[in-house]
Parts: C-alpha cells; structure tokens; sequence
C-alpha cells in the first residue's frame, strides 16, 4: 500500500479513539415521583343520543338534454371576376390599302408625303411595318419593289394597329438618333407621343 492511504488509515484511527474515549456518561435517573392516594371519583355515564335516522338525498330528476344545433354555415360566393375585354390585336388593318411601284430615289418619307399627305409624312414607319418583308431600312428602298401602302385613319383608329404603329416609330426615332438625323427623331417622337 501507498504511504497516502497508510496516513489516511491512521488517521481514521485516531478520529475513532478519541470520539469514543471523550463522551460523557449518562447522569443515572432520578427516582420516581410519588403522587399522593387520590379517592376514585364516580363516573357519570350519559347515555349517547339516538342517532338520527339516516335519510337519503332525493335523486335529481334527469333533464332533458337540449342540442342546440351549430350556426348555419354561409357560404357567399366569391365576387365574379372582373370581365375584361380581350387585348386588342395588335395587326395591321389593310383592308383599302393601295399599291406603290417604288421608282428611282423615292424614299418612304416621300411616299408617305404622296399619299397621306404632306403633314403626315412622318407617319412612314406605317408604310415600312406594312412591308417588312422587303423593306428593312426605312433610307434604303429598291426601285421596281411594289410596296403595299395601307391606309393611315384606318390604323390610327384601330386601337391594336395604333399601338403596333407606336412601336414601330419608338424604334425609328431611336434609328435616326443613331444616324444624328435629329430633325427626324423629333418629328417622329411628337406623332408617336401623341398616339
């Protein structure tokens, strides 16, 4: 064994010794006391009082259950949508359009000048949205092309038409800012600012 536990051994040893050699020994008794002779008294025994007779509580009469039935359940509808026309279509209207044969240094500005006259003569990104096909550059047309010119007031006053033209002169005035034809762009963004 380790020198530790040897100490702690002796230790516990010497804590029993002592606490078993210093305790005081109980003080003996005292003698009991002696009470003088008492005379016995006579016991009066009253008899218990009759019990009183037992009655039951009278049983609670079932009641009626009642079932309230729950709240009728209102089901409202949700409000009809709202019914919104169909978006106009955005098409050209060539019914009534005529027919141009492009000649040598026309340009669609020109054309637009012949044909709807010359205060509309801005309104050529119409002609060139109607010819697509063969007209990529509004400033750069063939001769011997035949050009289909479709009819301005119709278009105008066709809300999907109107709308298709507005695009259509938004991307030339962005055309000719390119160019620095300024003059062009201004007049163009004023039509197409008033559709």
């Amino acid at each position: 064994m380790s020198k530790k536990i040897y100490v702690i051994l002796l230790i516990l040893i010497c804590a029993l010794t002592i606490g078993c050699a210093g305790a005081p020994e109980p003080a003996p008794e005292p003698p009991p006391r002696q009470e003088p002779a008492q005379t016995p008294q006579p016991v009066v025994v009253t008899p218990a009082p009759e019990p009183a007779p037992v009655v039951a509580a009278p049983e609670p009469e079932p009641q009626p259950v009642v079932v309230t039935p729950p709240p009728p359940v209102v089901v409202t509808p949700p409000p009809p949508a709202a019914v919104t026309p169909p978006p106009a279509q955005e098409e050209l209207i060539l019914q009534g359009a005529s027919r141009h044969n492009i000649i040598w240094r026309d340009s669609l500005s020109q054309i637009a000048a012949r044909v709807y006259g010359a205060e509309n003569m801005y309104y050529f990104p119409l002609i060139r949205l109607a010819n697509a096909n063969v007209v990529s550059d509004p400033d750069m047309i063939m001769p011997d092309v035949v050009l289909v010119i479709p009819d301005l007031q119709a278009n105008l006053n066709d809300p999907g038409a109107r709308a298709l033209l507005k695009t259509e002169m938004l991307s030339m005035v962005v055309h000719y800012q390119r160019r620095n034809m300024l003059r062009a762009a201004a007049e163009i963004r004023n039509l197409a600012d008033r559709l």
